[in-house]
């Protein structure tokens, strides 16, 4: 019914296990379960994404094996923020390789570490420009997760805002490379 009504992308989990997967919170670290894989099946015969954000890594590499359109809604690069919740670069490779996309977000541990720091709109860049040298110029995008966030980057407090971090990649990237990253890449992407 969900799939009729338009649903494109289904997440498996939050944090926490539930019935389909483990979450990054789930302290067994365990995959999918059966449900859980028969909801990706069912995604790949319907054409919809199936959301990698927030798995456990075992969860992670399950869908990957069974997956036609992996994605990540919103999840940013370990190397430049080392938190389990952000993505390993053979994650990041992997949905690539895959043809999905992965939709960088704001909040502010998952950016940069550190207590009480300020984060700018450049420590947000840093994690694009990673997932770019690891060949996924025509695989990023912008996941925001304003619902999900209380404190905010600098300049970039609501979605209002969103045309300061355009004008800022528009410094370091071509104009097509940016609208890509705004809207164009997971356009291309998704199952049509």
């Amino acid at each position: 019914m969900l799939y009729r009504l338009g649903v494109l992308s289904v997440g498996l989990t939050w944090n926490n296990a539930n019935l389909a997967a483990d979450g990054v919170w789930e302290p067994r670290g365990a995959g999918l379960t059966g449900f859980g894989k028969e909801i990706v099946r069912l995604n790949n015969a319907q054409r919809r994404l199936t959301d990698v954000a927030h798995l456990s890594e075992k969860a992670f590499w399950d869908v990957m094996e069974l997956a036609d359109y992996p994605y990540s809604s919103h999840s940013n690069a370990r190397a430049i923020c080392d938190d389990t919740r952000n993505l390993a670069d053979e994650q990041a490779k992997a949905i690539f390789e895959k043809g999905g996309t992965i939709h960088v977000f704001y909040s502010l541990g998952f950016v940069k570490k550190g207590e009480n720091k300020t984060v700018t709109i450049p420590d947000l860049i840093k994690h694009i420009d990673h997932y770019c040298s690891l060949g996924g110029v025509r695989h990023i995008g912008i996941g925001s997760d304003f619902y999900g966030i209380t404190k905010s980057i600098e300049k970039l407090e609501n979605a209002a805002l969103s045309q300061n971090l355009i004008n800022e990649l528009l410094k370091y990237y071509k104009k097509d490379e940016v609208r890509g990253f705004a809207a164009d890449n997971f356009l291309r992407c998704r199952p049509q």
